[in-house]
């Protein structure tokens, strides 16, 4: 066949529009052209010291980059849990935060909210929260529009080593004066009662907090926050002082302001320690057999019981009354490059897919879903039976008045009560910090 001049053009001319026609109907993130691929930073706190769920999360963000409908990826950054803490309140403040990123509720994230930083959700995601388990969407949520999504659940409890317990004749503490008797009893017997990791100071402050709140409920700290009442009211005197009856019982390692949380850890898990107060994020590491991270067995394998803080003369809150609150909390940054793709991820990680995962990793779902019960490690199953009868939750008592504010300067008041100081001028030197923070 002989080709002409002309017609070598006609048909290089219907090759051209054919390869653009070809190349304009790909994936197009709804848009209806294609605008190139949606990079969508993700900032948060899990790594790998908690390997099982570091893996839920790729796996999640793994799923999502290989099927969306925004032609969009994401990249994670994940930092420690002290450390994301300050780097995402300097980051919001400096308008340059990540598209999205996991939140800590109630005051924490207040001041992202009222400086609009965060976008609301509320059209975003629409029916979507008719899932959630009812109440934990409260304290992520600022004038009636919800600001982030809890893709788990957590709670502050005392794990204990069951045979340290039996084989010094003891039983689980219920009131405060039982406590010190478990203290003074541990400590005569050479002993460490409590681990404590105190140089990460909300470890210390889970100690004073939950005792704040056995005496006052939750209206103590949304009173104080609002400075209708001091941290010289009856409330926190009356924590303070039984926190350091505790000190006073040796209650806690010499080197608690000093020690890491990790060494804290390290401590009970050795069984150098009887007990320790952390929250249900660590079922994760006792309630199994071998550490996914290094392949290190778990010493206390199947030792490990669980309890809540015991009730207080006079008090507001009991045995029924626990610290449960809301978890990875993802929130969308107001500058976020494309937010029905990040609004996307957010129902992939909370679809019943991913809460069955977390729930088979010892964590709490945040949604309510319908899971194997007899596939649930013991311990959370333990967990989840002493909770069946719950009366009433707040969330972390710091993260109301704010980690970065009045919560992290009572969380230090903890490390000056550990050496000894008086209680009561413990608290007054508190409320002249935080009147000073409020002036200024």
């Amino acid at each position: 066949m002989k080709f002409t001049k002309k017609t070598m053009i006609a048909i290089l001319t219907l090759i051209c529009i054919f390869s653009l026609t070809a190349c304009s109907s790909g994936s197009t993130g709804g848009s209806g052209q294609n605008t190139g691929q949606v990079k969508l930073s993700l900032w948060g706190w899990i790594n790998d010291t908690y390997p099982a769920k570091t893996k839920v999360l790729d796996e999640a963000i793994k799923e999502f980059n290989a099927h969306n409908d925004y032609n969009a990826v994401i990249e994670y950054q994940s930092f420690t849990s002290n450390d994301y803490n300050t780097k995402i309140t300097t980051e919001v403040a400096a308008n340059n935060a990540p598209d999205i990123f996991f939140v800590r509720e109630a005051g924490f994230m207040q001041p992202f909210v009222k400086s609009g930083a965060l976008e609301p959700l509320d059209d975003l995601l629409g029916s979507e929260f008719d899932k959630f388990v009812p109440g934990i969407l409260d304290t992520v949520s600022f004038d009636g529009k919800k600001y982030a999504v809890p893709s788990s659940q957590t709670a502050q409890l005392i794990y204990y080593n069951k045979d340290i317990f039996d084989q010094n004749g003891l039983s689980v503490p219920k009131t405060m004066d039982d406590l010190l008797t478990t203290v003074k009893t541990l400590k005569a017997k050479g002993i460490t009662p409590f681990a404590l990791g105190n140089k990460d100071i909300w470890t210390g402050g889970l100690y004073l907090n939950m005792l704040a709140y056995r005496y006052g409920g939750s209206q103590a700290f949304t009173d104080v926050q609002s400075g209708k009442i001091s941290f010289k009211d009856d409330v926190f005197m009356k924590a303070a002082a039984d926190f350091s009856k505790m000190v006073s019982a040796g209650a806690f390692n010499q080197d608690a302001n000093s020690a890491s949380l990790d060494d804290s850890r390290q401590m009970f898990m050795q069984g150098k320690a009887a007990m320790w107060i952390n929250g249900t994020w660590e079922l994760a590491k006792l309630g199994v057999k071998t550490d996914a991270n290094n392949g290190v067995e778990n010493p206390i394998y199947g030792k490990v019981g669980i309890f809540n803080w015991p009730e207080v003369p006079g008090g507001k809150t009991g045995l029924n009354d626990w610290i449960l609150a809301p978890d990875w909390n993802i929130a969308i940054s107001k500058d976020a490059k494309n937010k029905e793709a990040a609004s996307a991820f957010i129902k992939l990680i909370t679809s019943d897919k991913y809460q069955n995962i977390l729930v088979s990793i010892s964590q709490l779902p945040s949604t309510n879903i319908q899971y194997d019960k007899s596939t649930v490690e013991p311990m959370l199953a333990d967990f989840l039976g002493q909770i069946s009868q719950v009366k009433s939750t707040i969330t972390f008592p710091d993260r109301i008045l704010g980690q970065q504010t009045i919560g992290g300067e009572m969380n230090k008041s903890v490390q000056e009560l550990l050496i000894g100081e008086d209680p009561a001028k413990v608290m007054e030197r508190l409320e002249d910090r935080v009147k000073n923070m409020r002036t200024n």
